[in-house]
């Protein structure tokens, strides 16, 4: 049996704003933040979709996204620790200097962070886990970018459509998910289009 797994990443934040480092810091939602909340609610709403979870990353930027877009989701929500941001290590919290492109991301385990296969491994088997429970069918999961980019990344030769360049602030990604074989494929990519 597919069951749907759709993952939407958080609005943006003071943080994302300010170009800081945010990792497993933590900041609220600016203004343009809560309005692609609000647009990703109506989005989610308009779906018709009767999510049997809802899932999150215990983070607060995560916990006010889903707040704004629907209350009575969030009021749901389960918060599962092996859903939370990639560590950055000692620049959590601290400002960007020039690209962040311009990092690897196995330096961020040099500082103090994580290895980006150790949080696509902790994200693979948390949103498998999580798929494989008989009562999931459709499930919402609300969390990060760097995270949702690497998981994009294990599953990417099962993709029908590309992630290509970074999440955008509340885009929502839609998953086929196959409990025969454990296998996640990416079938669609919506993001609100609402600009500062």
């Amino acid at each position: 049996m597919v069951k749907h797994l759709y993952y939407l990443r958080h609005g943006q934040t003071i943080f994302n704003l300010e170009g800081v480092w945010q990792g497993r810091a933590d900041s609220p939602l600016s203004t343009l933040g809560e309005r692609q909340a609000r647009a990703a609610g109506e989005h989610l709403r308009g779906m018709g979709v009767a999510f049997d979870h809802v899932f999150r990353s215990p983070l607060g930027r995560v916990a006010q996204t889903l707040e704004v877009a629907d209350p009575s989701l969030a009021a749901r929500a389960m918060a599962v620790d092996d859903l939370i941001e990639m560590s950055f290590g000692t620049l959590d919290g601290t400002p960007i200097e020039g690209d962040p492109r311009d990092y690897a991301m196995d330096f961020f385990a040099t500082i103090g962070g994580e290895r980006p296969e150790d949080v696509t491994a902790r994200t693979c088997a948390a949103l498998e886990e999580l798929m494989m429970r008989p009562e999931c069918n459709n499930v919402l999961v609300v969390g990060h970018g760097t995270t949702a980019r690497l998981f994009c990344g294990a599953w990417a030769t099962n993709a029908r459509v590309e992630l290509a360049g970074p999440l955008p602030n509340c885009a929502l990604l839609a998953f086929a998910f196959d409990g025969a074989t454990r296998e996640f494929c990416l079938e669609d990519i919506w993001a609100p289009g609402i600009d500062g």
